[in-house]
């Protein structure tokens, strides 16, 4: 004879509807579950493919440097040596440009100075001086042509802007050929 039975798992067993319902969220869930693992696979095996082109190219990179100059590997191991090494090719380079710019540039001066040149006037005795900052130069011509290019030398801005002045220094007047012919002396004073 028995005196107690009871039947726990009645009250715990579910309808097959319940099953079901359970079993498709199950289904769902591992589902959401394995595109979560593909998309985050997708990007480690992305961040990993551009960390791997980046290395390449940098490699690369080290290898033309150290190809066409004298630098070694080593340059790259260290980077606060190198970024030294930079701060004085930087200041080299500043004091390159300084003295670039003090260095007296005479050509874009003598194009303005003889651009439109009367054919009969010629130019005589050129002589430039970067010590003294200045062009003396001798025209040889007939007198109206030597006064037409004075003229025309004040009236251009371009030259006016390179140089202080434009001053005669000596003239003088001779026949050849029984023409008059004027010898004058001009000293240009650059800015």
């Amino acid at each position: 004879m028995v005196d107690y039975q009871i039947n726990l798992a009645k009250t715990v067993t579910s309808t097959p509807e319940q099953r079901r319902k359970f079993y498709n969220g199950m289904i769902l869930y591992l589902a959401v579950c394995a595109a979560g693992m593909v998309y985050v696979a997708y990007l480690a095996s992305s961040n990993v493919m551009e960390a791997y082109s980046a290395s390449r190219q940098r490699g690369r990179m080290v290898k033309a440097v150290t190809s066409s100059s004298d630098f070694s590997k080593t340059f790259y191991k260290d980077p606060d040596k190198a970024y030294e090494e930079l701060k004085l090719y930087a200041a080299d380079l500043a004091l390159l440009k300084t003295a670039f710019a003090q260095r007296t540039h005479f050509l874009p001066v003598l194009n303005q100075l003889f651009a439109n040149f009367p054919e009969d006037v010629a130019v005589e005795n050129l002589e430039a001086s970067a010590a003294n900052n200045n062009i003396a130069f001798g025209l040889v011509g007939p007198g109206k042509s030597v006064k037409a290019q004075q003229e025309a030398w004040g009236q251009n801005a371009e030259l006016n802007g390179l140089v202080h002045s434009i001053k005669q220094v000596k003239s003088e007047s001779k026949t050849v050929g029984g023409q008059p012919v004027y010898f004058v002396r001009f000293e240009c004073i650059l800015k």
